[in-house]
């Protein structure tokens, strides 16, 4: 143990919380700050194989007991794997990066959960220690799969053959999927309303504004559309504004043509440039003015057919 194996070293504690759960060695020659070793006596290459994870401090200062100075840099390699990580795709393939950019290797003894059976990725996460590991591709984060114990995933994949081979399992799955329709059809009213609110139109304006909700409701409410609709995170007003000023944003300027230099913060610069545009058009309504149809483009948009827009 830490403890044990720092008995003959002098000088302030190791910065770590649990000391009884991390052994330690100095850096080999191959460079190798985790790598087994043959010779677990020698100081100089310790390590252990049940530990993937590693953390580099520095002793500069510590003193043996014959008073030799030791300026090297240790690697605390954790016997035990953390209960759970979020990591992305690393070098290779047991290799991953974990949300502080340290690269990590895959316990042994665990397995990849391909992503694709949601039921078999809740238990195995329910189950103990699991890694999820995911992988940024521009804007969006797609899921790889799950890391974790390979007993416990082929023992919850045992499980879910044996029930989903008996009959009630079936009509189970179709009740869910009645309820989830339901539940859709639900939010695709509440969300349609909340959008109605948000516009605000008067009497005169009021078709339009109908029309207008049911256009935006229709594109952002599905489910894998991909838009702010979906998310949890906020309100259904907030949602409902959002997916408002994003609507007009692709249907009623330039945007998807346009070309923004690679500067960073300059995309966001260019879209809080036409959110104010559009809420300048969306308060014209509100106050009642007469609005000329035929180069308002707001309704250009609108009337233009559901394929034919931009998405």
């Amino acid at each position: 143990m830490l403890h044990e194996a720092f008995a003959g070293l002098t000088g302030p504690k190791l910065p770590t919380s649990d000391p009884g759960l991390l052994q330690h060695r100095l850096p080999r020659e191959n460079g190798d700050p985790c790598g087994p070793t043959s010779d677990p006596n020698d100081l100089d290459s310790y390590s252990t194989e049940r530990g993937p994870l590693c953390v580099s401090i520095s002793v500069g200062g510590y003193s043996s007991p014959n008073g030799d100075r030791i300026d090297r840099t240790l690697s605390l390699v954790a016997t035990e794997p953390r209960d759970v990580l979020e990591v992305r795709p690393g070098p290779k393939g047991r290799l991953v990066i974990d949300t502080n950019g340290a690269t990590l290797k895959v316990p042994e003894g665990w397995t990849l959960l391909e992503p694709g059976d949601a039921a078999a990725t809740r238990r195995v996460k329910k189950a103990g220690s699991h890694w999820v590991m995911s992988e940024k591709r521009g804007r969006r984060t797609f899921g790889r799969g799950v890391w974790a114990d390979a007993k416990t995933i082929r023992r919850v994949q045992a499980e879910l053959q044996v029930e989903r081979a008996d009959p009630a399992y079936a009509v189970k799955i179709e009740r869910a999927r009645v309820r989830r329709a339901q539940d859709q059809e639900r939010y695709a009213v509440e969300f349609e309303s909340e959008v109605l609110r948000f516009l605000d139109f008067p009497l005169q304006h009021d078709d339009l504004g109908k029309r207008l909700a049911r256009a935006i409701a229709e594109h952002a409410v599905p489910v894998g559309s991909g838009t702010v609709a979906r998310t949890k995170r906020i309100s259904v007003e907030r949602r409902a504004e959002a997916a408002t000023i994003a609507w007009m944003r692709h249907q009623t300027t330039a945007y998807d043509s346009l070309v923004v230099a690679r500067v960073k913060g300059r995309r966001r610069e260019v879209r809080r440039e036409l959110a104010a545009r559009s809420r300048e058009l969306l308060d014209g309504y509100r106050r009642g003015e007469s609005i000329d149809a035929a180069r308002c483009p707001l309704v250009r948009a609108l009337d233009r057919p559901m394929g034919s827009r931009s998405q």
